[in-house]
């Protein structure tokens, strides 16, 4: 339940998402076929490798987070 809730998209994430869409819709297709192939190259990684860059990615986030603008 918990790894659930980690891979959903929070409502600002899913409002980019569709105006990156939206702003790639010709190249989107090769897009998404270029993560669908670094994703099976990384379910191929062993548990370690994975765990360590899954750990560097929350550290470039955590020091890069995107600003949230609120809109009301």
């Amino acid at each position: 339940m918990q790894n659930k809730t980690r891979l959903e998209l929070v409502d600002y994430e899913a409002e980019n998402l569709a105006r990156l869409q939206k702003m790639f819709s010709r190249k989107w297709e090769f897009i998404f076929m270029q993560a669908e192939a670094q994703a099976k190259v990384d379910k191929k990684r062993d548990k370690f490798e994975r765990k360590v860059l899954d750990s560097q990615e929350r550290a470039f986030w955590d020091v890069h987070r995107p600003v949230v603008i609120m809109i009301k």
